[in-house]
C-alpha cells in the first residue's frame, strides 16, 4: 500500500530532527525551549517585566504593586500572555520569566520595537479597508494629512522609538552590511571609484566598503541632520574616504560620473511614482556603464521559500502600504520600474545572498546621461 503524505511528512520531520539535535550536540549549544535558560503593548508600557526577578519569581500581588496596576488586572494580563509563552507560572501565584519575556528586560531596544508596532502599526492595520484607496491607512488611523515621517517627527517620543525599532531590525544577522559587502563585486572596481550612498543614513554601509575596501571612495547622501551626526560618528582613519553630503534624493544628482549609485531600504517606502522619480533624478548624472545597486526585499513567487519567510515578507508588503501607500516588490516589479523609468536602465537581475535577506538588485546605464 501506497505511503500516506502525512507518514511522508512525519519521516521528513524525524529525519530533520535528528539532523539538528545532532548539530545541537556536537557543538554544544543548548536546546531550543520557552524556558529563561534557553496583551503586549500593556506589559511594555507597565513595565512589568522588569518587575519579575530575572532569575527568580515574583506574586502578582508583588509585581502588581511594583508596576502600579491591581492585582487582579495584572493577573489577567500576565495569564493572557502566557498563553503566548511570555511569562510562566511555575506555581500557582507565582510568575517567572520564560526567554520571550526575559527578553524585555535583556534587550531594552525589543521593548521599543513593541511599542512601535503596538502603537504605530496594529492601528493602521486595523483600516485595512483603506488599502484599496488613494487614502494612506496611517492617515487614516492618525486623523492628520500628513506623511509617516513628518507625522511622527512632531512627537519625539514616536520619532524616537521608531528609529530604535529600525536599529533592532538592522542589528539583526540577516540584515547586516557584510551580506551586500561580501555578495558584489566591489574589488573589480577600478582604484579610486566612487560609491553614492544614496539614503545612506550614517554611513554604515559605506564606512563597511571603505573598511574593506580601500580602493574606494564613498560618499553618503542624507538630509542635513542625518549627515551631521554621520560625519560626527565617521571613525577617524576613513575621513577623506568617507564623505557626507546633505542631498535631497528627488532633485538632480549632483555627483556626476560616479561608478555606483547604491540604495539601501529606500525604495519601499515610496510608491511607484516616486520611486521613479529618484530614478530620473539621477540621469543627468550618469556616464555610460554607471551601476544602480539598489540592496532592498525581493519577494519570490509564491511557495518558492519557506513560508514563514514568505509571511514575514508579505506583512511587511502590507506594512508598507499601510504606512505609506508603498510595497515590497518581485524581481519582475523591479525590472518594470527601471524600465519605466528609463528604458536605458539595463536590468541585470536580482539575487538574495544566502543568510541575507535583502536582495542584491543591479541595473546599469546605457545612454550617456542628459
Amino acid at each position: 500500500m501506497a505511503s500516506s503524505r502525512i507518514l511522508e511528512l512525519s519521516s521528513i520531520i524525524a529525519t530533520n530532527t535528528e539532523r539538528i539535535d545532532g548539530f545541537l550536540t556536537s557543538h554544544g549549544f543548548p536546546y531550543p525551549t520557552f524556558e529563561i535558560d534557553a496583551p503586549l503593548q500593556a506589559i511594555v508600557h507597565f513595565d512589568i517585566a522588569s518587575s519579575v526577578p530575572r532569575s527568580g519569581r515574583a506574586t502578582f500581588g508583588q509585581i502588581s504593586s511594583s508596576c502600579g496596576l491591581t492585582e487582579s488586572d495584572t493577573r489577567q494580563l500576565l495569564r493572557h500572555a502566557m498563553t503566548n509563552y511570555i511569562f510562566q507560572e511555575p506555581e500557582k501565584g507565582y510568575v517567572s520569566h520564560t526567554a520571550s519575556s526575559v527578553a524585555l528586560v535583556d534587550v531594552p531596544m525589543m521593548g521599543r520595537y513593541v511599542e512601535m508596532v503596538s502603537s504605530e502599526l496594529w492601528p493602521t492595520a486595523t483600516t485595512a479597508l483603506h488599502l484599496t484607496t488613494k487614502i494612506q491607512a496611517f492617515n487614516v488611523a492618525n486623523h492628520t494629512n500628513r506623511p509617516f515621517y513628518e507625522e511622527i517627527a512632531r512627537f519625539p517620543d514616536r520619532a524616537s522609538r521608531f528609529a530604535v525599532a529600525m536599529d533592532l531590525i538592522n542589528a539583526s544577522e540577516s540584515m547586516k552590511p557584510i551580506h551586500v559587502v561580501e555578495n558584489y563585486d566591489w574589488a573589480g572596481l577600478k582604484e579610486n571609484a566612487v560609491v553614492i550612498d544614496i539614503g545612506g543614513s550614517h554611513g554604515q554601509i559605506s564606512i563597511a566598503l571603505a573598511t574593506k575596501f580601500p580602493h574606494l571612495r564613498c560618499i553618503v547622501q542624507d538630509i542635513k541632520g542625518v549627515i551631521a551626526e554621520g560625519k560626527d560618528m565617521l571613525p577617524e582613519h576613513l575621513n577623506g574616504r568617507v564623505m557626507f553630503m546633505e542631498h535631497d534624493f528627488f532633485t538632480e544628482q549632483p555627483v556626476k560620473n560616479a561608478d555606483i549609485y547604491f540604495f539601501r531600504w529606500v525604495f519601499h517606502n515610496w510608491s511607484d511614482k516616486y520611486c521613479i522619480k529618484i530614478l530620473r533624478s539621477l540621469i543627468p548624472a550618469l556616464k555610460k556603464g554607471a551601476s544602480v545597486v539598489i540592496n532592498e526585499f525581493c519577494i519570490a513567487d509564491p511557495g518558492m521559500i519557506p513560508l514563514h519567510k514568505e509571511k514575514e515578507l508579505r506583512s511587511y508588503d502590507l506594512g508598507m502600504k499601510s504606512l505609506f501607500n508603498s510595497k515590497e516588490r518581485e524581481s519582475e516589479d523591479w525590472e518594470n520600474l527601471l524600465k519605466i523609468a528609463d528604458r536605458r536602465f539595463l536590468f541585470k537581475g536580482a539575487r538574495v545572498p544566502a543568510g541575507s535577506s535583502l536582495a542584491i538588485i543591479e541595473a546599469c546605464w546605457d545612454g550617456d546621461g542628459q
